[in-house]
């Protein structure tokens, strides 16, 4: 997963001007010189190196960056059901709506186009008990990255040193530990349009643990707040609350005994 997010592993392909931007800030004050389809360097490494060194500009802009590319990857999902457009427009891109199409193309050159913009999306009453910052935003909505605080470099520095170092796991692979697990009852929530952890994982994990249950949320994303991935994860707790209570009714089996 970090290879195909971070690491021009497929990601890239879904959100190939993101990656160009993302590539370009990677290599900002480098000496490695990328395009788009360089696939050669390691934006990780490289960010890893500008977030952990004594420049706190750098730093902060390495962070920006980071953020950046996880919006627009995590923004796929919404883009898949968006009705707008992504236009270059002269000499930018901008998103257009739709209807504003016909406009676009009878516009005589002396008149550039002005696209209008997308109204703010109304925070659904149904979702307050959540952060304001960490709700799911209409799928027509496009996603703007937070403006980067002392908290959110920190995020950065975190994700980015845990892929820099491969999230520390053994050379082993962890699949070829489930039996170590397999007895624990499992449920697990994937979003099908879930395109930094993408469900081609979860599959896996299914091939090796089919007595685990997976549940793949149609429409949703990587969020856990997005309305079907909150759900299955709610039905999911419940479960394991009347299962613990179940167990603390019956006697452990005898080789639980002492456990």
């Amino acid at each position: 997963e970090i290879d195909w997010v971070y690491r021009g592993g497929g990601a890239n392909a879904l959100a190939p001007r993101g990656w160009a931007e993302f590539v370009k800030s990677a290599t900002a004050g480098s000496p490695a010189q990328a395009g788009n389809g360089d696939l050669d360097l390691d934006p990780v490494a490289l960010l890893h190196e500008a977030m952990t060194g004594t420049d706190t500009n750098k730093r902060d802009e390495a962070a920006r960056a980071w953020h950046r590319w996880g919006f627009t990857v995590t923004g796929l999902a919404r883009g898949a059901t968006s009705t707008g457009v992504s236009a270059w427009t002269q000499n930018e891109w901008s998103q257009v709506p739709r209807s504003s199409l016909a406009n676009t193309l009878r516009t005589p050159p002396s008149q550039p186009h002005q696209p209008v913009p997308a109204p703010s999306p109304p925070i659904p009453s149904a979702c307050t008990s959540a952060p304001a910052s960490t709700l799911t935003a209409p799928r027509s909505a496009p996603v703007t990255p937070p403006p980067v605080t002392s908290t959110s470099t920190a995020q950065a520095m975190l994700e980015c040193h845990y892929c820099y170092h491969d999230a520390f796991l053994a050379s082993t692979p962890l699949l070829e530990g489930i039996d170590r697990i397999r007895h624990i009852p499992t449920i697990a929530v994937q979003g099908a349009l879930d395109y930094i952890c993408p469900v081609r994982t979860a599959w896996d994990l299914h091939v090796t643990w089919p007595e685990a249950e997976i549940r793949v949320v149609g429409g949703a994303g990587h969020s856990m707040y997005e309305p079907g991935i909150t759900h299955e994860l709610c039905v999911a707790t419940d479960y394991f609350r009347l299962l613990g209570k179940k167990w603390e009714l019956s006697p452990l089996p005898p080789h639980h005994q002492g456990q």
